[in-house]
């Protein structure tokens, strides 16, 4: 970086410097908002619907979204050596056998 190009930036730097969080200073003092959240308010206009007007509501969104609304979003990070019965953890190990005695990587 040359001289023109640091002086550029650290006067970039300095013009922001005023809105910046202090060390220390939460990014939102007043916390959360008294009241319902988002979440609670959805669940209980769900669950103040007749089963007709549930489905209707249900009818335009995707499975995924309905899934990920009733059940959360599927984990992507699970542990297979520990989160898998033994049955599933065997077939898993066969199949990678399978695998590496015809040359696949996995």
């Amino acid at each position: 970086m040359n001289d023109k190009q640091a002086k550029i930036r650290q006067e970039r730097i300095e013009r922001v410097r005023p809105w910046q969080y202090k060390k220390g200073q939460s990014g939102n003092p007043a916390g959360r908002p008294v009241g319902k959240s988002l979440k609670e308010y959805s669940r209980e206009k769900l669950a103040g619907m007749t089963e007709e007007e549930r489905e209707s509501f249900l009818h335009g969104l995707s499975k995924d979204t309905i899934w990920e609304m009733a059940e959360g979003k599927a984990k992507s990070n699970i542990d297979l050596k520990t989160e898998l019965d033994e049955e599933s953890r065997a077939s898993i190990a066969e199949l990678t056998e399978f695998f590496r005695s015809i040359g696949r990587k996995l």
